[in-house]
């Protein structure tokens, strides 16, 4: 029929821009000739596998779908008859949800939520090994993640020595990297009651100091510094404290 015979000239053509390399305009040919004949099982592989090279070509979701594309025309074309459809569509499908994952990753990673963007990295790894874009986001969230513990570890070890202010400081750098992660999310109030609780504890000293009640201001100086021992003005005003001390002596 006419109608045929339009639809193999379009398959034509698209084999043609296959063998340059083509693809997209492979696509636009294929298309043509699968809406003037659908069942055209050929046509419709071959336009799956141009599918399945644009999408090696790209990365994340256009990536995703141009895969989605590839699994539903060789699918088809499968169910059409074609042999070599049926074989290839299992390692299609899996190309399609390695990328899935690592987009998934992608997204993840943009969120912050590294540990989530690890997993989904690991999923997509474990299909494909060598998945460039994948090893690549990996290195760089394994490399957050080594930061971000190494950050809380210095966090814990100056709060345990009762340095808050750089406690704090740690602290806050390891949340800025990710901001769920529990230790440091557990660390931070603990650190912010000290640093309340010693900032009270100086402005009663320095309240008694005025007050001439020394020993008193005394006592509340060593109480701050013994939560706070960098704590600047505590240890200015118990020096101070001390010196009228003698004096008074």
């Amino acid at each position: 029929t006419k109608k045929g015979d339009r639809a193999e000239i379009h398959y034509r053509r698209g084999l043609c821009w296959i063998g340059q390399t083509h693809r997209t305009r492979a696509v636009e040919e294929l298309s043509k000739c699968l809406e003037l004949t659908p069942a055209h099982k050929l046509a419709r592989f071959e336009r799956g596998c141009c599918y399945r090279d644009i999408a090696t070509q790209k990365q994340g979701q256009p990536a995703v779908d141009a895969y989605k594309r590839a699994v539903s025309d060789i699918d088809e074309a499968g169910g059409l008859g074609h042999a070599e459809a049926k074989t290839q569509l299992p390692k299609l499908q899996k190309q399609l949800q390695c990328e899935q994952f690592y987009t998934d990753a992608q997204v993840q990673h943009a969120k912050r939520s590294l540990e989530q963007a690890s997993k989904l990295c690991m999923e997509a790894l474990a299909l494909n090994s060598s998945h460039g874009a994948t090893l690549a986001l990996q290195q760089q969230v394994q490399g957050q993640l080594a930061e971000m513990e190494k950050y809380y570890e210095s966090a814990s070890s100056h709060f345990a020595a009762t340095e808050l202010a750089k406690a704090d400081a740690d602290c806050q750098k390891s949340l800025a990297i990710f901001p769920a992660y529990k230790k440091a999310l557990a660390l931070q109030p603990k650190i912010q009651t000290d640093i309340k609780s010693t900032e009270q504890l100086y402005s009663d000293a320095r309240a008694r100091c005025d007050a001439k009640e020394l020993l008193e201001a005394e006592k509340l100086c060593s109480e701050a510094l013994a939560k706070w021992c960098s704590h600047e003005a505590a240890t200015k005003l118990s020096s101070e404290v001390r010196d009228k001390l003698v004096e008074m002596e």
